[in-house]
């Protein structure tokens, strides 16, 4: 719905013609569920990165995918409010969700349904990094805890930060995110 255009000399008048319209158009989305994605560009101490392969320091094509580095598996997000894990993230949903990395001072929620509702799935401050249990015993991964990475990797995710899932994160997809950035 775009915003009428209005040829009022009053700037006044004309102003609260579109801000009604904008309003009106808000209202519209809410009332038949197109919430939109709001989301800011990933800066150093507020980003998320989503992957649907395992994520750690060394890409391995189809497996593993390098903290921050988007390939076609994986999505790099700031600060943002994400209704539809599908629509927000089509390269980590297609590709079985399987890993996240959150940067420090950055909170990331996932919710089990759309539009932030239904269970909390994860709730975590990072520093992170969170692959899928399933996993767990792959042998091309299964040291990704212990393992020392690169730098500046190491320094960003030290082997306390890296866990894997309480469950199968496949599921996970189905939901909706909110990428918080705990300090500006």
């Amino acid at each position: 719905m775009k915003t009428q255009k209005t040829f009022i000399f009053d700037k006044k008048k004309d102003l609260y013609i579109i801000e009604i319209e904008e309003e009106k158009k808000t209202f519209l989305d809410k009332v038949f569920g197109r919430e939109k994605q709001i989301s800011e560009k990933p800066r150093e101490g507020c980003r998320a990165f989503f992957s649907g392969l395992l994520i750690s320091d060394e890409y391995t094509e189809n497996h593993i995918s390098i903290v921050y580095k988007k390939d076609n598996c994986s999505e790099y997000v700031g600060q943002g409010q994400y209704p539809n894990n599908k629509k927000a993230f089509p390269n980590a949903v297609a590709t079985t969700f399987d890993g996240i990395a959150i940067d420090k001072n950055t909170r990331v929620i996932i919710y089990s349904k759309k539009k932030y509702k239904g269970q909390i799935l994860l709730d975590k401050i990072g520093p992170a990094i969170i692959n899928n249990v399933v996993w767990k015993d792959e042998e091309r991964i299964s040291d990704f805890i212990e393992k020392v990475f690169t730098e500046p990797l190491q320094s960003n995710f030290p082997h306390s930060c890296r866990q894997w899932s309480n469950s199968n994160m496949n599921i996970w997809s189905k939901g909706s995110v909110k990428v918080i950035c705990m300090q500006k």
